[in-house]
This record gives structure tokens, sequence and C-alpha cells, in this order.
């Protein structure tokens, strides 16, 4: 079945998001270093807090910082291949605001000069 971004994450369990979610900034620091090494751009990249007042719908928030801005992840609460599979199936994560799959949100996590 085809996530549809806004939906509600059926069964979402906080202990499983927070896993998730290390192993999105796992992810997110991969790709800063991949960054820095091809295109010469570095950036600092903060630990996750959590942020209860972003919870809903079985996602959990979280916000970092990257280079100083502000990024809120709301992450569900749901096993990791729900996350990571096939774009029509997986499940999105919402990156301020935005839902997107999980390749896309590390792409959209990390500031890149334009």
């Amino acid at each position: 079945m085809i996530d549809y971004p806004g939906r509600p994450v059926e069964g979402g369990v906080e202990d499983l998001a927070e896993a998730n979610m290390g192993e999105f900034v796992a992810t997110l620091r991969e790709q800063l270093a991949l960054e820095a090494r091809v295109h010469g751009y570095g950036a600092d990249l903060g630990e996750p807090v959590r942020d209860r007042s972003l919870d809903g719908g079985g996602r959990y928030g979280w916000l970092l910082r990257v280079d100083g801005f502000r990024i809120a992840v709301l992450m569900p609460g749901v096993a990791p291949a729900r996350l990571q599979g096939d774009e029509s199936t997986a499940l999105c994560l919402h990156v301020n605001g935005r839902p997107m799959p999980w390749d896309d949100a590390i792409y959209h996590a990390v500031p890149r000069p334009r």
C-alpha cells in the first residue's frame, strides 16, 4: 500500500522511532562526510534533541542543528524495514514539516550552498 504522507502511522512506538532516529543521524553523518570529500563542503551536525511537542500520528519529534540551521524531524515509530523500502510502500518521515521518503529526507537535511 502506498504511504499517503499525512496519514497517521499505525502502531508507532517511541522506542522504534528513537532507534530509527539514531540510524538517520548516522546516515546523515555519512552523507555530510561524502559532501565534504566530493564538494569540499562540510557541515557541523549536532546531536538530536527529543521534542515531544512535535509528536503526533505515530511519529515522534526531534530537533537537529546542522550548521546552525534547525531541522525538525518527525520519525515514524516502526520497524526500520518500513522506512527504507520501496518508495511506493515506505513510510514517510517529516523534515521541517514536509513528508518525504528516507533518502529524500537525508538529502533535504543537508544544507548545501547553492
